[in-house]
């Protein structure tokens, strides 16, 4: 997914010269979409896939996606002790 997502809370630096993410992205005449659209998407892609990442926690947590329902679809490499230093 390749969107910008309109945040809820105001933003305060957005850090352009990091992120590259400018005021004007987040508008949704730009084509930024809701924190709820994204949610929803989110879910709808990750339906019954298996997904494989690191540090994903706190995105699933954000997300509400996460629950041991889907314990056995994710794969972590934080959890995996061949790819810890």
């Amino acid at each position: 997914m390749d969107k910008f997502v309109r945040p809820v809370k105001r933003v305060l630096d957005f850090r352009s010269w990091v992120s590259g993410v400018h005021p004007w992205n987040l508008k949704e005449e730009n084509g930024a979409i809701s924190f709820a659209e994204a949610k929803a998407e989110s879910h709808r892609i990750l339906k019954d896939k298996i997904i494989v990442g690191h540090s994903l926690n706190h995105d699933f947590k954000v997300l509400e996606f996460y629950s041991h329902e889907h314990s056995d679809k994710v794969r972590d490499f934080t959890r995996f002790t061949k790819y810890k230093n």
